[in-house]
């Protein structure tokens, strides 16, 4: 068992434990409501490498799809500070530069601000096994909690709703192209997650009826895609 599944005794002062007490107390979302009443956080990070098991979050992106679309009106993007300054070759990938890292908020409180924010809604996002991990490991060590880890994964009900459309594993800028979606700043944590739940809401337009009654019927879809063979099983691409 990866050593990270074991839950550390954290003891937090106020307002983060207020923060963790309230998220406990949410509901979990109805899998049998439709995705019109339901409440989707969509999210994206950037983080210090592809590495799931060692990599930690430098920023967290999330917005939210309620009744149908993508509301405007709120979303939360927060720096963290990495135990350590991530190498060169990685700040060109994502641009957060080691002042930007130094100036991150704690991952206890970037955590407990970004939970403030999501609740307890469906989780979505792109490649959404590597964010859930990275996220689940930081609210292990940092706040003592269990993430859910069951996220819907864009790409993954996009391939199961449009089989046979692009290479055998399309990519955020692929669908992006596809879907005739424009983004101002790729590779920002925000920016990215904006384009995922666009591409979600192109998911709810092109799959069939019959897999976008309820958030259950949209895990079906997500989990045929992930009972065919494929060649890199166990790998967590990054964002």
């Amino acid at each position: 068992m990866l050593s990270w599944l074991r839950r550390p005794r954290v003891q937090l002062a106020e307002p983060l434990a207020s923060v963790v007490r309230t998220w406990r107390d949410c509901p979990p979302p109805d899998e049998d409501a439709s995705p019109t009443e339901t409440r989707f956080v969509v999210v994206d990070t950037e983080t210090t490498g592809l590495d799931p098991e060692r990599a930690e979050p430098l920023s967290i992106g999330a917005c939210s799809v309620v009744s149908g679309a993508i509301d405007l009106s709120s979303s939360c993007h927060v720096g963290l500070r990495p135990s350590g300054l991530s190498e060169t070759s990685n700040v060109l990938v994502h641009r957060i530069g080691h002042g930007a890292q130094s100036e991150g908020l704690p991952v206890a409180d970037a955590m407990a601000q970004w939970l403030a924010y999501a609740g307890r809604p469906v989780f979505v996002g792109f490649h959404a096994r590597y964010d859930a991990t990275i996220l689940a490991r930081a609210a292990r060590r940092a706040l003592g909690i269990d993430l859910p880890m069951d996220w819907l994964d864009v790409g993954l009900l996009l391939q199961a709703a449009l089989p046979g459309v692009g290479p055998p594993h399309p990519d955020l800028d692929f669908w992006a192209g596809h879907f005739g979606i424009t983004a101002g700043a790729r590779h920002t944590a925000l920016e990215d997650a904006y384009v995922t739940a666009t591409l979600f809401l192109a998911v709810l337009g092109v799959a069939a009826p019959a897999h976008r009654r309820s958030v259950r019927d949209l895990r079906a879809l997500q989990r045929a895609r992930l009972d065919r063979p494929r060649p890199d099983a166990g790998h967590f691409p990054g964002a």
